[in-house]
């Protein structure tokens, strides 16, 4: 993962932020879950950990800060079409 570059989209748009940071910290969660050695799963908490860390720190485009004022109210993200 290039954490700089995720950093960087994430910072001009809002809704890719609040995705990629809901995913991210979902993945962190259920890595212990896995059977994974306990080597791996420090290796994979950290990078996921880093990737947030970036992102949060990124300075934030004006678009982004006024769409983040709106926040979860409206919604970001275009919902699939149902396949009959």
């Amino acid at each position: 993962m290039n954490g700089q570059r995720i950093a960087q989209l994430c910072a001009n748009d809002w809704g890719l932020w609040r995705t990629i940071t809901a995913n991210v910290a979902r993945c962190s969660e259920l890595v212990s879950g896995y059977a994974l050695s306990e080597y791996d799963r420090q290796r994979i908490s950290e990078r996921l950990g880093s990737v947030l860390q970036r992102t949060e720190e990124a300075p934030k485009s004006r678009g982004w800060k006024l769409r983040a004022k709106i926040g979860d109210r409206k919604r970001w993200y275009d919902l699939s079409e149902e396949i009959q």
